[in-house]
């Protein structure tokens, strides 16, 4: 795992530097307004003024001076912060199961409902004065 994260350092940028300084400003506001300040609660760092947050966009800049793409700038910071560090993570497999979790309560709860109502009444037995006659015989019998 250790050659591979160096190995994949060692590389050169495959993109090239932006030609002028407003190109690099404008991909460095890009990039930094994708990912999360770590200090402020829901801020990008192009909006926060954070010690921290200056130091990742001079970051941001200096990456993108040197050639990266906007891919590889994420992918610089996603491995010191994790996917926390993007604003917007990408989806995952677990997810889907947070949308579709309270649908199925619902629809498995409808169809409970629904089989509940269906079922016809039965009747309850009217005890007779016939089987009062038995019960006591059979009691008289224990005795």
């Amino acid at each position: 795992m250790i050659a591979l994260l160096s190995l994949a350092l060692a590389q050169e940028p495959a993109c090239d530097p932006p030609p002028t300084d407003e190109a690099v400003e404008a991909l460095t506001y890009d990039i930094s307004s994708g990912l999360r300040c770590p200090v402020c609660q829901g801020m990008s760092v192009a909006d926060s003024s954070t010690e921290a947050a200056i130091g990742m966009k001079n970051q941001v800049e200096k990456l993108v001076r040197e050639g990266y793409c906007p891919e590889q700038v994420e992918d610089y910071f996603i491995e010191r912060y994790t996917t926390w560090i993007l604003l917007e993570p990408p989806a995952e497999g677990s997810n889907w199961l947070i949308y579709t979790a309270p649908a199925v309560a619902v629809l498995l709860g409808l169809i409970v409902v629904a089989t509940r109502r269906k079922r016809p009444q039965v009747p309850v037995a009217v005890r007779s004065d016939s089987g009062d006659a038995w019960r006591q015989k059979v009691l008289d019998e224990l005795d």
